[in-house]
């Protein structure tokens, strides 16, 4: 990662967050795998003299969550729909007891020039559970962060309809894509 050491703030305005959910169970085709974002986080990034001396410090506003697109389904994703996933989902957070979310590196691995891992943990909820990401360097000044999530290792018990023919699937993919300036 061929990125100068220094100290760089991020949120919304350097970069976007993503949450990828698919669906299971016997009536999951009508079901819609979702896209959704947090409107409102920020973060702090810490690069010591080289990769392996990485501190990353990240905070999320639940209450700010955004379905951007649902795919798959038998029928389209409604402006409905999406006031009732984002009912579900601050209920499934506990949004109004725990309005944000968290996470705190503790170790940073380079892979190599481009790439590494970083370990740390995620609070949601209050609950915190351990978390590995994979970090690429996209270019001089910018990362692409990658990893998944159990729902149960944070106590979410991932969403059910239909008698629980349709169910959000436990694990959630998260993304980043964040520019780092001074």
């Amino acid at each position: 990662m061929a990125i100068r050491a220094g100290t760089y703030e991020i949120g919304p305005e350097t970069g976007a967050l993503l949450v990828h959910t698919s669906r299971e169970g016997a009536a999951s085709r009508v079901g819609h795998d979702l896209t959704v974002t947090f409107d409102m986080w920020s973060g702090r990034v810490v690069i010591g003299a080289d990769m392996s001396d990485v501190h990353v410090e990240a905070t999320i506003d639940v209450q700010s969550f955004r379905v951007l697109k649902g795919s798959g389904g038998v029928a389209p994703l409604l402006g409905r729909d999406r006031r009732d996933i984002t009912a579900t989902a601050m209920r499934l957070l506990a949004a109004a007891t725990h309005p944000q979310a968290a996470f705190t590196s503790t170790s940073a691995t380079p892979v190599d020039d481009d790439g590494g891992t970083l370990d740390g943990t995620v609070t949601i909820r209050g609950v915190s559970t351990p978390v590995t990401l994979d970090v690429t360097s996209t270019d001089d000044r910018a990362w692409h962060i990658e990893t998944s999530l159990l729902q149960s290792n944070v106590g979410i018990t991932p969403h059910r309809a239909l008698f629980g023919a349709l169910r959000v699937a436990d694990r959630v993919g998260i993304s980043a894509d964040v520019r780092l300036t001074p």
